[in-house]
């Protein structure tokens, strides 16, 4: 420009007042343009470094069209591990809840397992014991009547007879006993065989 304007002056004496007055306005018109053209450029740079100011204090998000639909997607994955997480500590805790029953229900059958077999231990200790009380019972009704036939000294012989099957039907009811109830047969034993000796030894006896 300063150039154009140097060699402009130097011939502006060669030239007309109407060639120079258009030169003027020309290079006038020149100046103006190169005035708006470094205006819009100083603009440009302007605006150029103002971006790059904001870019660098942007967040990065901002930066990248595709955040929004990235975060929604992020939001919806987290839900998703959320309720899971919320189902999985449910499971556990119904497990927890089981496993407490199963036990309570383990140790409610045992127990009723236990009282099964003590019912029944009681019931055939009560059968057992009705039929030493039956067998009890008919002895000592073959006794009474063995006493009353004692009764005449006369008929010792037949008595002593009469004792001998009694004794053997001692003997044999003992073996039996034995096998079933051992403790009362032992008992019912001593309490026959005193019976036996008193029918033996005193005829009179009434019992």
């Amino acid at each position: 420009l300063w150039r154009h304007l140097k060699h402009t002056s130097s011939t502006a004496s060669d030239l007309s007042e109407d060639e120079f007055q258009k030169e003027k306005e020309r290079l006038t018109t020149e100046l103006h343009l190169l005035i708006q053209k470094r205006n819009e450029q100083r603009d440009h740079l302007i605006a150029f470094k103002e971006r790059s100011s904001y870019r660098r204090t942007m967040p990065v998000e901002n930066l990248n069209p595709f955040y929004e639909q990235l975060k929604l997607q992020n939001k919806q994955v987290m839900s998703t591990v959320y309720k899971s997480l919320k189902k999985l500590i449910e499971a556990q805790e119904n497990i927890h809840k089981l496993n407490q029953k199963i036990s309570l229900y383990s140790n409610l059958h045992s127990r009723l397992m236990v009282e099964k077999n003590l019912t029944k231990m009681s019931i055939t200790r009560k059968r057992e014991s009705k039929e030493v009380h039956i067998d009890w019972a008919l002895i000592e009704k073959y006794l009474v009547d063995l006493n009353q036939n004692g009764k005449d000294e006369q008929e010792q012989p037949g008595l002593q007879s009469e004792v001998n099957v009694t004794k053997g039907y001692a003997r044999r009811w003992s073996l039996v006993g034995n096998v079933a109830y051992p403790m009362e047969t032992h008992f019912m034993m001593q309490s026959f065989t005193y019976c036996i000796h008193a029918a033996m030894y005193s005829p009179t006896l009434k019992i």
